[in-house]
């Protein structure tokens, strides 16, 4: 009878006699191998390693919450945020992945018609949801891969909602040191939202000592989306946060159509031993670094055009290899990422080192 066991037990031989004890407790993350002959995905900026010893064994232990909704673990969520980020509770909305804010973005200021404007390329979300609400959006050509902050707030007008800036920026990778944007981002916010997507800041050489989390909580123009989906490794898990004022805050929730209850208690549990879990975010951080330098020495060895990325992704020219790039490697089980709208280049996330080395391999084959 399964009254008969304790709740521990009765995984041991349900959940874990399928394999999961090792899978969730006892292995390493980062004891991770990859053959060529398995399939490796370097398409969605994921962090190969997570989620960490201890978000994995969060969800084992939340996993007899699941019968309850989740507004406690939503509010020890934003406190243990609100500690780590220096803001307060009141300053965060806890979302089921950055996902859900850029949608919710995209919702508030596309029905107002008007103009959204932002950098291009770029993570293209937000303005291509709130397009469905006939909201134009403006591409400003990003400036040597850079955002092109000054030629954004040159064409902002009386009808646009809202600026977008994505810091490090996704596809190219490219960063704007603090210093230098919260001149920019200061002056247009005295004209209208600003939302600055930080979803790679853990990535930057300062880490979340970079972010506008405090300008954001001040300033009711500025809002702050975040995501545990990538130093930490919770991509399928769906969990982010917005960092705002509270009366942005207030704007959001009222357009919040989750009743802000959508993130699963097992999620919300793993990130809050993520926020603290130092030792896995820089971990994760060493291990991308140096499987970034195997890909830098090669594009180097090859004269391969590529940006130095503060992200866990680098953007490059694809030129010096055989046409079909992304469909060659395909027949190789190895997945990169291609745009239709920047034809010529191509983004490559960064996996495990052995990934890397198989994806090496094989891109070396299709040189020109």
């Amino acid at each position: 009878m399964i009254s008969s066991y304790n709740r521990r037990d009765w995984l041991k031989t349900g959940l874990y006699g399928l394999g999961a004890v090792s899978l969730l407790t006892n292995s390493s993350p980062f004891d991770l191998k990859r053959r060529h002959k398995d399939v490796v995905r370097l398409s969605h900026n994921e962090n190969p390693y997570g989620p960490s010893a201890n978000a994995r064994e969060a969800i084992i232990q939340s996993i007899s919450k699941g019968n309850r909704y989740p507004r406690q673990a939503i509010t020890d969520l934003k406190e243990v945020i609100a500690s780590k980020e220096g803001v307060q509770a009141k300053n965060i909305l806890i979302t089921a992945g950055s996902t859900e804010i850029l949608g919710l973005m995209g919702l508030i200021y596309g029905i107002q018609k008007g103009n959204i404007i932002s950098g291009f390329p770029t993570f293209d979300y937000l303005m291509s949801y709130s397009k469905n609400f006939d909201s134009e959006w403006i591409r400003i050509p990003l400036d040597k891969e850079m955002y092109p902050l000054k030629k954004i707030e040159e064409r902002i007008d009386s009808n646009t909602k809202l600026v977008f800036i994505c810091n490090p920026n996704n596809p190219t990778g490219t960063y704007i040191p603090k210093s230098d944007m919260k001149v920019s981002i200061l002056s247009m916010a005295q004209k209208t939202p600003v939302f600055v997507d930080e979803a790679y800041i853990e990535f930057t050489e300062g880490g979340i000592n970079n972010s506008f989390a405090h300008i954001a909580a001040r300033n009711p123009n500025v809002v702050v989306g975040r995501t545990f989906s990538k130093i930490y490794g919770m991509a399928g898990l769906r969990i982010g946060y917005a960092i705002a004022h509270e009366d942005s805050i207030k704007v959001m929730q009222k357009y919040f159509m989750g009743r802000m209850v959508t993130p699963s208690v097992t999620s919300l549990e793993a990130a809050k031993v993520s926020v603290g879990d130092d030792l896995f975010a820089e971990k994760s951080k060493s291990l991308t670094l140096e499987a970034k330098q195997m890909v830098y020495t090669a594009f180097e060895q090859w004269a391969v055009k590529h940006w130095r990325s503060h992200t866990n992704f680098i953007w490059f020219k694809t030129n010096k290899f055989l046409p079909g790039i992304y469909g060659s490697l395909e027949k190789k089980n190895v997945f990169i990422r291609t745009y239709s709208h920047t034809p010529g280049y191509a983004r490559v996330s960064i996996g495990t080192k052995e990934e890397i080395q198989i994806f090496l391999d094989e891109l070396g084959g299709l040189i020109a």
